[in-house]
């Protein structure tokens, strides 16, 4: 018996060599083939050198602005002296008793209106009720239709 389960590891373990040995067969020849894939990537993904980005010198910066206020100079002598623009019209002003009677109207409105105010808030508008016949009929209905919920409930 024990002599079966000694064969029977030792054909276990022989089968397992044999996969190991195509396993390690088998990953060589991808690691090759990623190899010739990573080759033929890094030609197709290779970009063109960007060009260098130019700086102009200081020197270049100036000269370009020197002639480019030389050429404003030059419109602006063409077109002549500049022209003032109009003045601004003169504000106009309210007299003394102009602004008086504004002011004195504007506080006869304000005094009409506190004593129409004055005037609501003496008398108060009553609250109305519902009377106690009112208040019956209103149960009444709403004991009447409770009462066709729950027949139409119990059918």
């Amino acid at each position: 018996m024990i002599d079966n389960a000694v064969k029977a590891l030792k054909q276990r373990q022989h089968a397992v060599h044999e996969q190991l040995k195509s396993l390690r067969a088998e990953a060589g020849k991808l690691d090759k083939a990623l190899s010739v894939l990573a080759q033929l990537s890094e030609v197709v993904t290779k970009k063109a050198p960007r060009a260098k980005k130019r700086k102009m010198s200081a020197a270049g910066r100036r000269a370009i602005g020197a002639a480019a206020r030389a050429r404003w100079a030059k419109l602006r002598a063409k077109k002549g002296a500049k022209v003032a623009p109009p003045a601004p019209a003169k504000k106009r002003k309210m007299s003394v008793a102009g602004r008086k009677a504004i002011a004195a109207a504007a506080r006869a409105r304000w005094a009409k209106l506190r004593a129409q105010k004055g005037a609501k808030a003496a008398a108060p508008v009553k609250k109305r009720r519902l009377s106690a016949a009112g208040r019956k009929a209103i149960i009444a209905a709403a004991k009447a239709r409770w009462a066709r919920i729950r027949a139409a409930q119990a059918k």
